[in-house]
């Protein structure tokens, strides 16, 4: 895949969307590579996203999974882990569940991955495993949930995964 704004997944998801597989796919240049975005007015269940033996070269966001989305077509690197208030539960709030990621590489990237929930709907069940990512800003987390196994985010500012509220991101060799 070459430019633009990768796979993407949603933003209208009020009528849910099932297992989404990503599979041995090379991309190179571009704002995103493999996003989901939604927002509370818009949502439903969503996932699980499969993501395996895929490989990006100079895509600004190799990852992103946010469920506050409004229109912007990537991210922007600022108050990406900033709280945000806790709304009701509604009929169109957002659950994302099973972001699985596995044997994954990028290189020239702007942020490694941007995992951003909602304080009333973690994303949940994320999954890392076999991740290497070289990035100016590493992964951005908020309101998240998951495992990160055998992952090397290399952010040439900051560190490796930078956690805002509730980001639980458990990590394992």
């Amino acid at each position: 895949m070459l430019s633009g704004h990768g796979i993407s997944v949603g933003s209208e998801t009020a009528n849910g969307i099932g297992q989404v597989e990503v599979l041995k796919v090379k991309f190179k240049d571009g704002e995103n590579g493999v996003r989901i975005k939604s927002a509370r007015d818009r949502g439903n269940k969503i996932g699980p996203l499969i993501v395996d033996k895929v490989e990006m070269d100079n895509v600004q966001t190799p990852i992103l999974v946010t469920l506050t989305y409004a229109g912007q077509s990537g991210a922007a690197g600022l108050g990406l882990v900033d709280p945000l208030d806790k709304e009701e539960i509604s009929a169109t709030t957002p659950y994302v569940k099973g972001v699985r990621i596995t044997n994954f590489k990028a290189q020239n990237a702007n942020i490694a991955a941007l995992l951003s929930g909602l304080p009333e709907s973690h994303v949940l069940e994320v999954y890392f495993e076999n991740v290497e990512i070289e990035s100016k800003l590493g992964i951005q987390a908020r309101y998240v949930e998951g495992t990160i196994v055998n992952t090397k985010i290399k952010a040439q500012e900051g560190e490796g995964i930078v956690r805002g509220p509730e980001a639980y991101l458990k990590e394992a060799r």
